[in-house]
């Protein structure tokens, strides 16, 4: 599974409807493990790179940024409740 490593992030002006307005490029590096052989037969761990960019409103990034808190807070009731519903 990937794992954000860092994120980066340009601010942009653009126009739009003959106007400026401000949009957010964001820049999200990942890394995955990946696994292959060496000639004595063992198996060696390295990491792939690479970088997903995309641009969005400060509008839209909030509610991306909403949405993200609201899966933090399901995971961890969710986890609180296993772990306190088993040790019963």
């Amino acid at each position: 599974m990937k794992e954000i490593v860092t994120t980066t992030a340009n601010f942009l002006a653009v126009i739009a409807g003959g106007k400026l307005r401000p949009e957010i490029e964001v820049g999200l590096v990942l890394s995955e493990p990946t696994y292959r052989p060496d000639h004595g037969g063992e198996m060696i761990r390295e990491r792939k790179f690479e970088t997903v960019r995309f641009s969005a409103s400060p509008h839209i990034l909030r509610r991306m940024a909403e949405g993200l808190i609201e899966f933090a807070d399901d995971a961890e009731k969710e986890i609180v409740g296993m772990i306190e519903g088993g040790m019963k």
